[in-house]
């Protein structure tokens, strides 16, 4: 006889928006770099070395490998949360709860 736990079929989409700054030379490549990770999008860039990126992920932890990613890049001088978003569901894909965190 096998017993187990409750099943939990909640499941999570994170999305997160972030500044990432970089020296100016470094923007393309940082740009491209970026654009290849899974999970994440560059929507602007300005010359001065600034990027806004958004980042999905399925949970939290995934969320964060992501940042830490971002700001382990060679020639990344920041990557700074500007705004983070999850959706619950459950097993359905009904919405459960929302959550959105604003930084300043």
């Amino acid at each position: 006889m096998r017993i187990s736990g409750p099943v939990d079929n909640k499941q999570e989409l994170h999305v997160a928006s972030l500044l990432v700054h970089c020296p100016p030379a470094a923007l393309a490549g940082t740009t491209t770099a970026i654009a290849a990770l899974q999970g994440a999008e560059v929507h602007g860039a300005d010359p001065v070395g600034k990027l806004v990126v958004t980042a999905e992920a399925e949970n939290e932890g995934e969320i964060l490998r992501l940042i830490d990613r971002i700001q382990d890049m060679e020639g990344v001088l920041s990557a700074i949360l500007v705004y983070h978003e999850f959706d619950r569901s459950d097993a359905t894909g009904a919405p459960q709860k929302t959550e959105r965190q604003a930084l300043s």
